[in-house]
């Protein structure tokens, strides 16, 4: 499917692209709200300020993908593949992003309060100046992840992850950070 006919069907009414193979579709600025692409590769994909709120996500091929300043806030995202993609100023506020692979991605800047990341993987990501407050790292390897002036108030961490965590990265700003107890 081509990227016109995506958004001519969407136009029309049209919300499940399962599956639907865009690789290297120019998304940029597009509005596709509450719409299914769960399992369909966007890799290499432009889709820099697009509205993308509620949208299934899920199991989607991301990689290399620009979603500058993109919004996904309450979108699925789990288990989806977005390595090396620039999320950066996106917003994933309340965003489900279980088992995200999100290595080496940029989300610099990133608003992801209340986001769901229990077992992402984020080795080599990039999340300074990131929003973090109440979202769920449990699970997840933090482990050389730059978290330069992160905000992880009221996050909730295992005690594994909590460890995991390269403290030189981290402004606190004075907040708590919730562990789990095993």
């Amino acid at each position: 499917m081509d990227t016109n006919r995506l958004l001519e069907y969407y136009d029309l009414g049209e919300r499940n692209f399962r599956g639907a193979y865009l690789h290297h579709a120019n998304l940029r600025g597009a509005n596709l709200s509450g719409v299914n692409l769960s399992y369909a590769d966007l890799s290499g994909g432009n889709l820099t300020d697009a509205c993308l709120n509620r949208v299934d996500l899920s199991h989607a091929n991301l990689t290399n993908a620009d979603l500058c300043r993109a919004d996904l806030s309450g979108s699925n995202l789990n288990d989806i593949n977005l390595i090396g993609a620039d999320i950066s100023q996106a917003s994933l506020v309340g965003a489900n992003l279980v088992g995200a692979d999100l290595r080496s991605a940029d989300l610099s800047g990133t608003d992801l309060r209340g986001a769901n990341l229990q077992d992402a993987e984020l080795i080599g990501a990039t999340l300074s100046q990131a929003m973090l407050a109440g979202a769920n790292l449990s699970g997840v390897d933090l482990t050389n992840v730059d978290l330069q002036e992160v905000d992880l108030s009221q996050c909730i961490l295992d005690t594994e992850t909590s460890h995991r965590i390269s403290h030189r990265w981290i402004t606190w700003n004075g907040k708590e950070v919730v562990l789990l107890k095993q």
